[in-house]
């Protein structure tokens, strides 16, 4: 059944009207997500994070993690973020922030607190020595209305390193020499570098592992062998207690050693360490230092049976030898 030509023609155009309205609610709502987009972004800028590497040895991953005044993390999408150690850009709310960032492919530690940026440590998860750490940050980060913020920070080395370098005698067919040093620190805050409480009084119970292949250096007579050790760590405990300072901390410093020789014989002793890493410390403001090697020379002999060891002296790189009396 046909409608009439002008009954046809009314229902065309209230078609047409119903798509027209249909089409201005939809641009309507448009332009109201668009004014809210802009809005939002009229409240928000940028932050680029570009840590300096020069002279350090770049990592190839980092975690940043962006804090309030109450050093708590932001709620804020893109505020934790796993990113490039070469740089990271992220928009936030217009405000102001602190900036915490480390990198995550260090082996041999894990990284607790970060829910205090105050609080961040990195810790030892076994005996195995830790790879290289760092964290870097930034103490205010203003963000403004649209603005472009970017700051360069210098990542700070949480890792010192230690060589034990041994000269062996009496051992036949020595092959290696292997042990441990205790009085190693477990943790350290990533945003200062120290030690916590805790990790200062479980450090004399903590140990670093080691392990050296003796080379042999003298065929006739009696052999002897050389071998170096790197000793990588967080840092050491000062095991010297002076009287009166109320430091209930001392111990006594330990370094633990087996020599193995061809036939599967294993010698053993320990050496007191006390009096060269307390003199190390002190002479570097209370720390082994971050950016310098420190070589500890110790002289190893096996006489009727018995392994003894003792400390020679140490130094600071191509420096002379600081004798131990």
């Amino acid at each position: 059944h046909r409608l009439p030509f002008r009954a046809q023609c009314e229902r065309r155009w209230k078609m047409r009207m119903s798509c027209l309205v249909l089409l201005l609610v939809s641009a309507a709502a448009f332009a109201g997500c668009t004014e809210r987009e802009l809005d939002h972004r009229a409240a928000s800028g940028r932050v680029e994070i570009a840590p300096v590497w020069a002279g350090l040895n770049r990592p190839s991953t980092a975690g940043y993690r962006f804090y309030g005044a109450d050093n708590k993390p932001v709620p804020v999408e893109g505020a934790v973020a796993e990113a490039s150690v070469d740089s990271f850009s992220v928009v936030l709310p217009e405000g102001r922030y602190s900036c915490l960032a480390y990198n995550t492919d260090a082996q041999g530690v894990t990284f607790t607190g970060l829910d205090n940026r105050l609080l961040a440590e990195v810790r030892l998860s076994s005996e195995a020595q830790p790879g290289n750490v760092y964290s870097w940050s930034v103490e205010e980060v203003e963000v403004t209305s649209r603005g472009d913020v970017r700051y360069t920070p210098v990542p700070l080395r949480l890792v010192k390193q230690v060589v034990l370098r041994f000269r062996v005698t009496g051992v036949e067919g020595a092959t290696v020499l292997n042990g441990t040093l205790n009085g190693v620190y477990p943790s350290l805050f990533l945003l200062s570098g120290d030690p916590p409480e805790q990790s200062i009084r479980t450090a004399p119970e903590t140990v670093a592992q080691y392990t050296a292949t003796l080379v042999q250096t003298r065929n006739t007579g009696s052999p002897s062998y050389t071998a170096s050790a790197d000793i990588r760590l967080l840092g050491l405990l000062d095991p010297q207690k002076e009287e009166g300072n109320g430091n209930e901390t001392a111990y006594d410093s330990r370094l633990n050693l087996a020599v193995h020789n061809s036939s599967g014989e294993v010698y053993s002793t320990t050496v007191n360490m006390n009096k060269p890493v307390s003199e190390i410390i002190d002479s570097y403001g209370g720390e082994i230092p971050i950016d310098k090697t420190i070589e500890i020379d110790v002289s190893v002999n096996l006489l009727d049976m018995n392994l003894t060891a003792v400390v020679q002296g140490w130094k600071e790189g191509n420096r002379e030898i600081i004798i131990i009396k």
